[in-house]
């Protein structure tokens, strides 16, 4: 991986991180941006027609603030891991785990009702009969800047803190994407990560679990 720097950078600027963020959600697959006020739907750069409320007040959906708190909130999970890598002076990706039970996970960030939770459960235990539900990854984030995804630099650098979470941690990784963008569907997919749950909503989100 030619001029890419990794490194953990936990002191990372909330500014660096916030930009950082936001410059990556808001290019394809994802071109997220603003949130009508009045009906809170989320809309790209591309598809603002889409919000039928007249006279709609739109507003930017990642607010700083809320960025800010959410990134100080994983800061401070069990066996917390950030990574950062550099291309020369730019960051250009982001990642995010950390270790949890699934039963805190759903309060944290899953939202599942007790009959989806269970289904989950049931699902998990179908794949991976001896996998501990209290003691699993989450992988909340990966984002890569536009300009430097297809050339494998994700995949190298997934893989590379993948080989550490073998040797720290449980061997099971739980994560949350969209069919809707289909192109971190894809790519988690040929990570063997298996579908465990689908929310069935506007977002089209699933829930995957692979075992490394």
């Amino acid at each position: 991986m030619k001029n890419i720097i990794l490194e953990n950078r936990e002191n990372v600027c909330w500014i660096e991180k916030i930009k950082l963020y936001k410059d990556i959600f808001w290019e394809s697959p994802w071109e997220e941006w603003f949130q009508c006020k009045n009906c809170s739907s989320i809309y790209s750069k591309n598809f603002m027609w889409q919000c039928n409320c007249w006279n709609s007040d739109f507003e930017s959906f990642y607010k700083n603030d809320e960025l800010k708190e959410e990134f100080s909130n994983i800061s401070i999970k069990e066996k917390y891991s950030e990574l950062i890598a550099k291309i020369l002076e730019e960051e250009v990706w982001f990642i995010w785990w950390w270790n949890t039970s699934l039963d805190q996970l759903n309060i944290d960030k899953l939202q599942l009702n007790e009959e989806d939770l269970a289904k989950i459960k049931d699902n998990i235990l179908k794949l991976f009969p001896v996998f501990n539900l209290d003691d699993f990854y989450y992988f909340s984030e990966i984002w890569v800047k536009n300009e430097y995804r297809w050339n494998d630099i994700a995949w190298e650098l997934y893989r590379e803190n993948l080989d550490k979470l073998k040797v720290r941690w449980e061997k099971y990784i739980l994560l949350r994407t969209t069919k809707k963008s289909d192109v971190p569907y894809k790519w988690f997919k040929k990570e063997w990560f298996i579908d465990v749950f689908e929310y069935n909503d506007e977002q089209d989100r699933v829930i995957l679990v692979c075992k490394i």
